[in-house]
């Protein structure tokens, strides 16, 4: 049995990656022996980490690696997050093991900083639907992270370095969609070592779900922020006016970003912080989900539960959000488009429709997310590498 190691750095703030790397780690250990080193940046800061912030390489998780690898030796490293704890030293560590690397990455960060000129990251826009940086951040500097240009100079120093990381060791990259990988390409990444690998979902059988077309509310789920669409989906809701169903939102709530007036709506309930195990229960039994996010999405973790489940969703077609969905899905409206939007809240009334994509939106992650086809596309995406690089 082959050997993986899988190597990430943990957020400060525990989020959807982490949740989707742990459940790689149960994928991958049905057909490998699987071992996992995890960096964590809530760990206190250290002097290693300072000097890696100028040399991209970190001291303390080199050691850490270099320690496992004494006694082990994987045929495979499943890279994650590196930034910034683990760092980009562990690349040269590996490639001198001749171990095979796989770096899958979530989220468009790699690309919105690796530029110091705003202008060059934003492409003449005055926006960026990957990371919501806007040219009102800064006149002139990439300023990824707004309250710190010390900070965002790091980063960018980092995604540069990590750039040529990738091409200098022939790095088999994987991504979440086609979307994403078509953006690598562009920025000149080799397209044949771009695969496209899904985060999978443990996914129960049709028969056993009890989905509610009558449900008395729907639910929203995540960060309540601007670039989340969190007020133009309020306001949609209380435009749509749906006799009988509810708006439950769930999240931790920002006054600053929600008019008061909406605390009080009897239309719309503010959950608060929920747990993920008490926010599956009341997914299942909403009638829909919905997002408006304005950002480009890897693969929407919180939907794709939610077609697990059976439940529809509505959300924004933008970005590799389609991959997720059935073909000609009736709940998907036009990024922006509120009025759009207002129509598909709608449709929440018709109950045959609802039951008709509960079961397609179940099938189709059955499809595309169970574990045996993503380890057979996992094992087929480093033959396919292996063969065009012999």
């Amino acid at each position: 049995m082959k050997k993986i190691l899988v190597i990430n750095t943990k957020y400060r703030n525990l989020g959807g990656e982490d949740s989707n790397i742990h459940d790689e780690i149960s994928l991958l250990s049905m057909n490998y022996d699987v071992d996992y080193i995890e960096f964590d940046n809530n760990e206190k800061f250290s002097i290693y980490d300072l000097v890696s912030f100028f040399t991209s390489s970190n001291y303390g998780s080199n050691k850490k690696l270099r320690q496992y690898l004494k006694q082990n030796s994987p045929d495979i490293a499943y890279v994650h997050n590196l930034w910034f704890k683990g760092n980009l030293g562990i690349f040269k560590i590996l490639d001198s093991r001749g171990i095979k690397i796989i770096n899958k990455i979530h989220n468009y960060r790699l690309t919105c900083s690796m530029t110091y000129s705003l202008y060059a990251h934003l492409q003449g826009s005055n926006y960026c639907y990957a990371c919501n940086l806007s040219n009102s951040n800064s006149r002139y500097f990439n300023k990824y992270f707004t309250p710190s240009y010390l900070k965002s100079t790091f980063l960018i120093k980092f995604s540069r370095n990590y750039l040529k990381k990738i091409k200098k060791y022939n790095l088999i990259l994987f991504v979440l969609n086609n979307h994403h990988r078509e953006h690598l390409i562009e920025k000149g990444l080799n397209p044949e070592n771009i695969k496209i690998l899904y985060n999978p979902l443990k996914i129960q059988n049709y028969e056993s779900i009890e989905y509610n077309s009558k449900s008395e509310f729907v639910l929203y789920a995540g960060m309540l922020t601007e670039e989340k669409g969190i007020n133009n989906l309020i306001e949609a809701w209380k435009k749509a006016d749906i006799e009988g169903l509810k708006l439950k939102i769930a999240g931790t709530v920002d006054s600053n970003i929600i008019d008061e007036e909406n605390f009080n709506n009897p239309n719309i309930e503010f959950l608060g912080y929920v747990p993920h195990t008490k926010l599956m229960r009341i997914m299942k039994k909403s009638r829909a989900v919905i997002t408006a996010t304005k950002l480009l999405e890897g693969q929407p973790r919180l939907l794709c539960e939610a077609s697990s489940f059976g439940v529809p969703s509505i959300y924004p077609s933008f970005g590799g959000m389609n991959e997720y969905f059935p073909n000609n899905y009736p709940f998907s409206f036009v990024q922006y488009n509120y009025l759009d939007l207002l129509e598909k809240l709608k449709k929440l009334i018709d109950e045959d429709l609802l039951i008709i994509n509960s079961k397609k939106v179940h099938s189709h992650v059955a499809e595309k997310l169970n574990h045996e086809y993503l380890l057979t596309k996992f094992e087929n995406n480093i033959k396919s590498h292996e063969v065009k690089n012999s």
